[in-house]
């Protein structure tokens, strides 16, 4: 805990990082306990062993964080607060402070690894021809388990396949072979469970001769590039995509003309700074205008599905940050709203379509223009 006891004390308690928490405010109880900078209080006091947080305390800690980075936007210090938080998570996960969603995703993790709680022969077949077997290419598309158990994010995965097929890039696929990154595990701040599920992926990866990972999920991709071993290469599917242009896409055939707004995933974004390849892969479509939205870039608003939120929900609900988004998409005069993360594909459909916007991974619409000029 020592690194995390440097970390708190790097807190000058300046107060920015409530302005830039978008959830300081989002529901009851308000004040300080709903900040960042409180949560850092909370957390020196919890591993002084000065304070054994309530229900309420414990709380902040699981609901009120989806690890969004938002907060570090304005820290002078700067204090690494997502990972505090699960530092936090973790501390509490010892003394049993654990809500039941959150035991609840856990539980599934370790006994089927995966958050779903789905056994491996229930995973949805990705559209594999023309692909490489594993071991036949030392590349490999990592899908995650919202596209090997969601079918409107299988979808999204089929046609991101697609897309590199037609594009001439040698890669395989795990299929069944395929676990959970341990990403997750790592939010809630279960780092034994993280361990084990990151020792088990490398094996795999040892197995076939995978040196390098074009990652579906900005969630897995952030898992894989920081916290597995620095030997592997991980790419985001947009950055290799992006790369490709402007000639490997060809050839592109233009579809009806759509106005587009772009949201930015905070795992791809603000974790990594990848704001340019999903914008330069949509600005070469064809008859695809992008348009800019209010919040965007390091200042786009969370879906609220990271951090572990997308498998359980806080007692209060949510606090409307995706109705906000397909808002601000639908006043910069969107018809679509594309995303390159299926974290936020799920959060933010439902409410993209009670406003009438249609929401397409960027794989999607970088299939539907595939085809003769």
């Amino acid at each position: 805990m020592s690194a995390t006891t440097e970390a708190i004390d790097r807190c000058v308690n300046c107060g920015l990082c409530r302005r830039s928490c978008p959830l300081s405010d989002g529901w009851e109880p308000r004040g300080e306990v709903a900040t960042p900078r409180g949560k850092i209080t909370i957390l020196r006091e919890m591993l002084a062993g000065r304070l054994e947080p309530d229900d309420t305390g414990a709380g902040e800690f699981w609901y009120r964080c989806t690890l969004c980075a938002q907060c570090q936007l304005d820290c002078p210090a700067p204090v690494p607060l997502v990972d505090l938080v699960a530092a936090a998570r973790s501390h509490l996960l010892e003394r049993g402070k654990v809500p039941s969603g959150a035991g609840s995703v856990l539980r599934r993790l370790r006994l089927y690894g995966n958050p779903w709680g789905r056994p491996a022969d229930e995973r949805n077949p990705a559209a594999g021809a023309g692909t490489r077997r594993p071991g036949e290419t030392d590349a490999v598309l990592y899908l995650g388990c919202l596209a090997g158990y969601d079918r409107r994010i299988a979808q999204a995965a089929n046609a991101l396949v697609e897309v590199l097929v037609a594009a001439g890039l040698d890669f395989a696929l795990l299929g069944k072979e395929e676990r959970c990154c341990g990403g997750e595990a790592y939010a809630l701040g279960e780092e034994a469970l993280f361990d084990s599920m990151l020792e088990a992926n490398l094996a795999v990866f040892s197995r076939h001769g995978i040196r390098r990972i074009i990652a579906f999920c900005p969630h897995c991709y952030h898992t894989l590039k920081t916290l597995y071993p620095r030997h592997l290469d991980v790419r985001h599917y947009t950055e290799v995509l992006a790369d490709l242009l402007p000639g490997g896409l060809a050839p592109l055939r233009a579809g009806p003309p759509r106005k587009v707004a772009y949201h930015d995933p905070c795992h791809l974004g603000r974790r990594h700074g990848l704001y340019r390849p999903p914008r330069a892969i949509l600005g070469s479509l064809p008859a695809v205008s992008l348009l800019a939205m209010e919040a965007e870039g390091e200042r786009a608003l969370c879906c609220e599905a990271g951090g572990g939120r997308m498998w359980y929900d806080p007692p209060r609900g949510r606090s409307g940050l995706a109705s906000r988004i397909a808002d601000n998409a639908r006043r910069a005069g969107a018809e679509v709203l594309a995303v390159a993360c299926p974290f936020c594909l799920s959060a933010l459909e439902p409410e993209a379509k009670e406003r009438g916007l249609a929401v397409l991974d960027v794989a999607e619409m970088a299939r539907s223009c595939l085809g003769r000029v």
